[in-house]
């Protein structure tokens, strides 16, 4: 991935955090890294500290039970190695 497509990604997500509260409660969000690290797993690819540290910042909830995957979440893993699709896909879990 390009040094500027990482750079956009990471603004994208400093900009939507900013913008989108996120609603979990602890538990929930204990729960959710861990089905976030088990998404990343399941595709090969070896979960540690770095991952639990993208998957601790949990999905986005929207409202009225609808959420978006964490775009720190997204870039974490993305900048760790894991493809984009993986990421979204175990973002939306956490």
């Amino acid at each position: 991935m390009s040094k500027f497509k990482r750079v956009m990604g990471l603004a994208a997500a400093t900009a939507i955090a900013g913008a989108l509260p996120v609603l979990a409660a602890a538990p929930a969000q204990a729960a959710g890294t861990n089905s976030c690290a088990a998404v990343v797993g399941s595709q090969g690819y070896t979960v540690g500290p770095k991952v639990g540290a993208a998957c601790s910042n949990g999905a986005v909830v929207i409202g009225a039970g609808l959420s978006i995957p964490n775009p720190l979440c997204v870039t974490g893993l993305v900048n760790i190695g894991v493809d984009y699709s993986t990421a979204q896909w175990a973002c939306q879990n956490a």
